[in-house]
């Protein structure tokens, strides 16, 4: 029940006291609990290590004391753990061995819920007849055993498959019993969930019912107080629907209302969306000049929301009411925009690409790190299960009589030939974690190879759509407004800021390659260097870098120290405080395991408590690129360095004043 509440600490300190009961009693019974607790505690808190070996017990321990009703919720637990990751064939076939044995065990509850999930697979298969049986199947377990929560996602699930069906009707029928269970818990979320489901089933045919259930929502979520934008949304699409029907006069009203919802939460990308729409209904009615200056707001706020989609709407309405206001320059000048804003987004979308690929390749290191952390568990599970026979049958051998010791003696016999097998079996075990370590290896190698192409050929049109900025800017320096030229400035900055993230990338993932041989480093002489260097290039009276101590001298490469010293160093004048000196102070000392330990602490602005943890992440940022220029890989640059020769970084702030950044180096 605790689980049900989530209330986990709660739930995991009982299952505890269970454990200690089943335990000292030997309850195989009350250890079923306990390992059925365990495997929805570990699924609840996502410990996926934990989760895959808690239901391997629970498998094992049902097996072995015939307790069919644990084995189905394992299996259940396990295909709702590969559904959430999107292993779908894998899911099927989990829920396909639970289900039977959830029957068998008369466990209506987890019934219901397996049959839901089957239902799931294949709705998004497109096998929608199977979908609905299974739902339907689920439907009545949950309607006997008053699951009303389960009653309300099923009906919603059965709506939408058939709305895939295109079967309106019966899409409409299944949202209105979800919306009386939503009235009878008084979930409003749900209700409200359910009736936007309803307009947006009958806004295409139905246009006065799809508008009366916009109504009703916009009456619901005013008195629920929930935020402006939800009902921006409604009243936008309430004036989609309205100008559809050519009732430009009331589509307006709905767009202005939208607008001021969306104005007092400041939101710039609804702002900009209604704008655009509301330049289209002047367009319709001839109103060209109150058409150019809606769309050139929506053009701006899209600007500075960098959002191309929104800028290309823009362009398109600004080319229209241009043309019918015979402004033909005007129309061509957006038209030549709206050519650079397709080029955007198709460089935009090959960046998305990349960043797939790169999260596929995190996505099977993760899953090849998690599958050798399974195998090295269950292989100690099995070593541990082979020594405890091994010393139960030597106990036995020492208490029994000697009229059995040549039984005994098969018996011992038997278990070392048990024990061999286990021991091939463990190395078997361990040669294939060392493949898959060795995969892991050419993983990471292959990503490193990819970021570097990929570097070199992002930059290329990027130079492409900088020179054909300068040209425009040149060609059109007296035609356009100084606005129009603000907005040139800013496609040049946005292209040299890519630019300079593609060649920090680059840089970042080769700067540990093809080094000369290490050789002595003075960390006194380089830090002397990069202080000269850093002091000249800003104010000395404002800048104060003391050393506390000496440095050592390491056998490394003085470029990776350079650059190491030059980030740190860096960083904290950039974050220093405007109304007082900065004051950087570099410390060494020996830690308790023998390696060096540097830190560098300064009176800057301090890490917030809540982002500390990421800073080292590549691309992380916590303040805005206009306020503190940079691309995020200068610590990620210091991390692999550290890394690099064995050692560890971190970080010490207390969120508010100074910040410590600290690492260690193998002496």
């Amino acid at each position: 029940m605790l689980l049900k509440l989530n209330q986990l600490d709660r739930a995991k300190a009982l299952i505890d006291e269970l454990e200690r009961f089943a335990q000292e009693f030997n309850s195989p019974k009350a250890m079923g609990y306990v390992l059925r607790g365990k495997c929805v505690y570990y699924l609840r808190t996502k410990n996926d290590s934990m989760f895959a070996l808690s239901t391997q017990h629970a498998i094992l321990h049902a097996r072995k004391y015939t307790n069919i009703e644990l084995e189905g919720i394992a299996f259940l637990l396990r295909g709702l753990k590969s559904y959430d990751r999107e292993e779908l064939d894998s899911s099927k076939f989990l829920l396909d061995q639970a289900l039977p044995l959830l029957k068998q065990a008369n466990n209506e509850y987890f019934m219901s819920i397996c049959l839901t999930n089957i239902g799931n697979y294949y709705s998004i298969i497109n096998e929608f007849e199977k979908a609905i049986d299974y739902y339907l199947q689920a439907l009545d377990i949950s309607l006997k055993i008053e699951f009303v929560e389960s009653n309300q996602k099923i009906y919603n699930n059965i709506a939408l498959v058939y709305q895939k069906m295109n079967n309106p009707k019966e899409a409409a029928k299944y949202i209105q019993k979800s919306i009386q269970f939503a009235k009878i818990k008084n979930n409003i979320f749900t209700e409200s969930t359910a009736l936007y489901s309803l307009a947006q089933l009958y806004q295409n045919d139905s246009f006065d019912l799809a508008i009366s259930y916009l109504k009703k929502l916009d009456t619901l979520i005013q008195s629920s107080n929930v935020s402006n934008i939800q009902r921006a949304t409604v009243h936008f699409i309430m004036g989609n629907i309205l100008e559809r029907q050519n009732q430009n006069s009331q589509a307006r009203k709905s767009q202005e209302d939208a607008l001021t919802f969306a104005q007092r939460d400041s939101n710039i990308f609804e702002e900009s969306r209604i704008y655009n729409v509301i330049g289209q209904l002047d367009i319709k009615e001839k109103n060209h000049t109150a058409a150019i200056k809606n769309c050139s707001l929506a053009f701006s706020k899209g600007s500075l929301l960098q959002n191309f989609e929104i800028m290309d709407k823009s362009c398109n309405c600004l080319i229209e009411a241009h043309r019918q206001n015979g402004d033909s320059d005007q129309a061509l000048v957006y038209s030549e925009r709206r050519n650079v804003i397709n080029d955007s987004i198709l460089a935009r979308a090959k960046r998305i690409d990349l960043g797939q690929v790169q999260s596929r390749l995190d996505l099977n290191l993760k899953e090849k790190t998690r599958e050798n952390e399974m195998l090295s568990l269950t292989a100690s599970l099995n070593l541990k299960n082979q020594r405890n026979k091994f010393w139960i049958a030597l106990v036995t051998i020492l208490a029994l009589f000697s009229a059995i010791c040549l039984y005994l003696i098969y018996k011992l016999k038997i278990h070392k030939r048990e024990l061999y097998s286990s021991n091939i079996a463990l190395n078997n075990s361990l040669a294939l974690v060392s493949k898959r370590n060795t995969e892991l290896f050419e993983s990471n190698q292959n990503l490193q190879n990819y970021a570097e192409v990929a570097a070199h050929d992002i930059n290329a049109p990027l130079y492409k759509i900088l020179m054909i900025s300068d040209i425009l800017k040149t060609k059109y320096l007296n035609l356009v407004s100084k606005d129009d030229n603000q907005l040139f400035n800013y496609m040049s900055s946005s292209c040299n800021d890519l630019i300079s993230m593609t060649s920090d990338l680059l840089a970042f993932s080769t700067i540990t390659k093809n080094l000369p041989e290490k050789e002595e480093v003075d960390l006194n002489e380089i830090v002397t260097q990069v202080k000269s260097k850093l002091l000249e290039d800003h104010s000395s009276s404002s800048i104060k870098i003391n050393i506390e101590n000496e440095l050592p001298v390491f056998n490394g490469h003085k470029s990776l120290f350079q650059q190491l010293f030059l980030n740190l160093f860096s960083n904290s004048i950039k974050y220093s405080k405007t109304n007082e000196p900065l004051v950087v102070n570099l410390r060494n000392e020996l830690s308790q395991d023998s390696c060096c330990k540097i830190s560098i602490s300064d009176n800057g602005m301090g890490i917030p408590l809540d982002y500390q943890s990421r800073i080292f992440d590549l691309f992380s940022k916590y303040h805005k690129t206009s306020q503190y220029p940079g691309n995020g890989i200068g610590l990620s640059t210091c991390k692999k360095i550290i890394n690099y020769y064995g050692g560890e970084i971190g970080v010490n702030s207390d969120g508010y004043t100074g910040t410590t950044i600290y690492f260690t180096i193998p002496v």
